[in-house]
Formats: structure tokens, C-alpha cells, sequence
């Protein structure tokens, strides 16, 4: 009986060592997660530490205001914000230097990175399999053809909607293609991109449900260099359905109506007047 007693005891004792374990790490993993898990459950944005110079070059006083919840993630050469609701970004900004898009690197071999954390995680490889849809980039690979880690770095789910086949192929590359060209001409550019959602919201996806797009925007800015200030812009907007040739004229759209359409203020700092006198940026 002594004998069998001291074995309960000595049982009791290395399962109480286990679960002390096991309680240190769940509170050092909650610790650590504590911001995502926060916004997970109130839907709060978790915005990167940032200078006061820039945000992944990008001006912080002009980060836009997005009308969604979810929260900022910031990549090496990009940020965007991404909506748990959605399974995708909302908004992608990207500093396009012209000669970024010069060089050999290539996607052969790449694989999707997943799952990221953010919120209660992306979208996962899986759920566009047999959609009919394409894992489309939001921020291309082809703007850091310079660099293999920076192309690389696009093949994160969270960078991934579901673009009609056609359209990401034919359409939407083309414009992709001109985006670059108008890089190289004025030096830099700064590129927003992001999905639409009028109405009538689907889905795909066997194990999360990832909303399908009606369209897809891509805005070009030029900022002043020593003022950050924007002094012209380009905004386009593109149905998600099958389309093989990028029409310039029938696909621009004025800043007004991507702000409508997006519900995202791209440039919360200024006045409504300083926003009437920004240029047309010169695209070809």
C-alpha cells in the first residue's frame, strides 16, 4: 500500500510538472501574440512601429484610413492591410523604383507561403483549387525582378486574391506591364492595389471562405521628394471577369469613385482642396 502510494505520488507529481509546463508556454505564446490575438477578437488594426521618416518608404502621416477591420502587416518591400472578414487584403502599397523592375530573378520553384499570422490566419493554398480562379498577386513578382528574395516575398497568401483566369493573365498584366514602364520613366512610383466588393459578395474556399472580388483597382502616385506630398496620381479600375485587352480610357476611374467603391481614404491628411489640384499623372 506505501509502495502503490508513493507511485501516485510520483505520477501526480510529473503531470503537475507537465501541465506547469504547458501553462508557461500557452501564456508565453499569448504574450507574444497578444496584439493579433486582440485584434482577432476586436477587430482592432495593428499598425508596425514606424519612423518618422517612412513606412516601407511610404510617408506615415499619409497612410490611408481604411474603412474595414483588420490590421496592418508590414513586409520587407511592401505593406497591406488584410481582412480576416475577406481572407485578403483590402490594400497593398508598394514602392516601385524603376530599376527594381530590371534583372534575372524568376518564380521557378517558388511555393505559397502559408499560413501568416494574422488575425486567425490567411486564406489557405487549398481554397482556390478547383475554383476557377487564379492565386492572383495583388503586388506582382514581376516589380522585383532585381532581387529573387524581394520577388520571392510576393508568394505570401496574405498578397493573394482570386483573380478570373483571363483577366490575370490578358488584362490585368498589361496593365501590370505599364505600371513598370511608367516606373522607369519618372524614377519611382508608389503603387496601390486592392480588390473591389459592389455587391452580390461569393465565395470559394473548402476550408475558409475567401470572397470573390467584382473588380480590382491599382492607383499610381507621385510624391514630391522633399515635401512627401502627393502631386499626381492614376487610378484604374478593372471588372473581375474574362478580359484580354487593357483599355486605358474605359478603365480609369477618378479618385472619388475608388474611394467610394474601396471605402478608403487614400489621402487623409489633405484637404479636399488639395486633393482637387492633384495632377493626372502622365501613363502610357
Amino acid at each position: 500500500m506505501q509502495k502503490k502510494t508513493l507511485l501516485n505520488y510520483q505520477s501526480r507529481k510529473v503531470l503537475l510538472s507537465f501541465v506547469f509546463l504547458a501553462v508557461l508556454v500557452l501564456v508565453y505564446g499569448f504574450i507574444v501574440n497578444f496584439p493579433r490575438i486582440k485584434s482577432a477578437v476586436l477587430g482592432e488594426k495593428i499598425v508596425p512601429k514606424v519612423n518618422n521618416i517612412s513606412f516601407n518608404g511610404y510617408p506615415p502621416k499619409l497612410i490611408p484610413h481604411v474603412g474595414f477591420r483588420g490590421q496592418w502587416v508590414e513586409k520587407e518591400n511592401y505593406v497591406l492591410f488584410y481582412d480576416n472578414s475577406i481572407m485578403q487584403a483590402r490594400l497593398t502599397i508598394h514602392q516601385l523604383d524603376g530599376k527594381f523592375t530590371r534583372g534575372n530573378a524568376n518564380r521557378y520553384g517558388i511555393r505559397f507561403s502559408e499560413p501568416e499570422l494574422i488575425g486567425s490566419g490567411t486564406a489557405g493554398y487549398s481554397d482556390f483549387s478547383g475554383s476557377g480562379y487564379d492565386r492572383g498577386h495583388l503586388v506582382p513578382a514581376g516589380d522585383f525582378i532585381c532581387c529573387q528574395d524581394s520577388l520571392a516575398e510576393t508568394f505570401s497568401m496574405s498578397n493573394i486574391a482570386p483573380f478570373d483566369s483571363v483577366l490575370n493573365r490578358h488584362a490585368w498584366a498589361d496593365l501590370e506591364i505599364k505600371v513598370r514602364s511608367t516606373a522607369r520613366r519618372f524614377g519611382k512610383v508608389y503603387v496601390f492595389t486592392g480588390p473591389i466588393f459592389r455587391n452580390n459578395l461569393r465565395s470559394i474556399g473548402g476550408q475558409n471562405d475567401v470572397a470573390v472580388p467584382t473588380d480590382f483597382f491599382k492607383l499610381l502616385v507621385l510624391f514630391n521628394k522633399n515635401t512627401y506630398k502627393p502631386q499626381s496620381y492614376i487610378a484604374f479600375s478593372l471588372p473581375n471577369i474574362p478580359i484580354y485587352n487593357f483599355d486605358l480610357e474605359k478603365s480609369r476611374i477618378s479618385l472619388q469613385e475608388l474611394e467610394k467603391y474601396t471605402n478608403i481614404d487614400f489621402f487623409p491628411d489633405l484637404s479636399e482642396t488639395e486633393v482637387d489640384a492633384l495632377k493626372i499623372l502622365n501613363f502610357k
